[in-house]
């Protein structure tokens, strides 16, 4: 309303006005600005050009992004790192790897230090693209350069793409560098990890990486031995059903490896009722549970403890696998 009322008369005010489109994805207006101080020899900031180039990360129009980001130079206005973040992000989000790569080559070039967050977009947008040499070439370069933080956001991102296409034997050599170089990886690693395999119906590498998830301190919480409690409401469907197999595996070995106590008659295992793991309204993680456990012949009672427990029995039941009610 603004600025419709009034014309703008200040740099800094077309900043503010640029930098509001650029929040809420207004790429058409956030260049109508742009075009705007031009015309009237108004000098635009590095911040308005930031902006209008954030603007552009969902718009699909990656060549009008570049476009400006080539721009800034000719018209006396210097790239900072906040332009090339913005601007490789942008590129990831848009399936654009080798613009990604450029950007980060040029941003060395003139001499900006890429940051953790930068290299992140760059890696993730290279695993998109299935380019793996150059993910694990810039993986490499970031170590090589000391990029700080630690790079566990890069490692988490390639690990993440691997996982959205189902490359799992990718998401594991990822794993695998990564704590080759020292970096401890984190509970978004291994649902990452863990996911890539589960999808891809690599079970047995899915529960190998689960193990040592739990040797790292991971999920450990998730398994209570004093109340013969298993608590999966916080992770996610895939982990979770890795975590069921694991449990069921240690209570029909007789010697529990993982989780002890497990081979009591009967366990509780907790799905929740919030909106935890749901799409569309639709829940997700307490069905695939039951369905899994059924499949491996458990004796499941969902009547006990309301929607958001079942009382299992892990050990293998004679006969079909159907709901029962367990004796109290």
């Amino acid at each position: 309303m603004l600025r419709e009322m009034r014309p703008i008369e200040s740099p800094q005010l077309y900043t503010s006005f640029i930098n509001a489109y650029g929040r809420t994805q207004q790429p058409a207006k956030a260049l109508a600005l742009l075009d705007e101080m031009r015309r009237r020899g108004i000098k635009p900031t590095v911040i308005a050009y930031n902006a209008a180039i954030s603007a552009h990360e969902s718009s699909g129009k990656w060549e009008k992004l570049l476009a400006l980001v080539d721009e800034m130079p000719r018209r006396g206005v210097k790239p900072d790192m906040v332009t090339y973040d913005a601007a490789i992000s942008a590129c990831e989000k848009l399936g654009q790897w080798q613009k990604a790569v450029s950007l980060l080559n040029e941003m060395l070039q003139r001499g900006i230090k890429p940051s953790a967050v930068t290299y992140s977009a760059a890696i993730s947008s290279c695993a998109n693209g299935d380019q793996w040499a150059k993910m694990f070439e810039l993986l490499r370069e970031m170590r090589r350069r000391g990029i700080q933080p630690p790079p566990v956001v890069a490692y988490n991102a390639a690990i993440s793409a691997c996982e959205h296409d189902n490359h799992w034997e990718q998401a594991l050599a990822v794993l695998a560098a990564m704590t080759q170089s020292g970096v401890k990886p984190d509970a978004v690693t291994y649902n990452a990890a863990i996911s890539a395999c589960e999808t891809a119906g690599a079970l047995d590498a899915a529960e190998t990486t689960l193990v040592r998830a739990l040797e790292d301190g991971v999920y450990s919480s998730c398994w209570d031995s004093l109340r013969h409690e298993l608590d999966l409401h916080k992770l996610t469907v895939p982990v979770a059903r890795a975590v069921v197999r694991l449990a069921i595996a240690d209570a029909r070995h007789g010697h529990p490896r993982h989780f002890d106590g497990v081979q009591e008659r009967y366990i509780r295992i907790i799905t929740g009722r919030d909106k935890h793991g749901e799409e569309g309204g639709v829940a997700e993680l307490r069905p695939a549970i039951v369905e899994l456990l059924k499949a491996w012949g458990c004796a499941v009672d969902t009547t006990v403890h309301g929607p958001g427990a079942l009382m299992v029995s892990l050990r293998r039941r004679k006969g079909p696998s159907q709901e029962t009610r367990l004796p109290s």
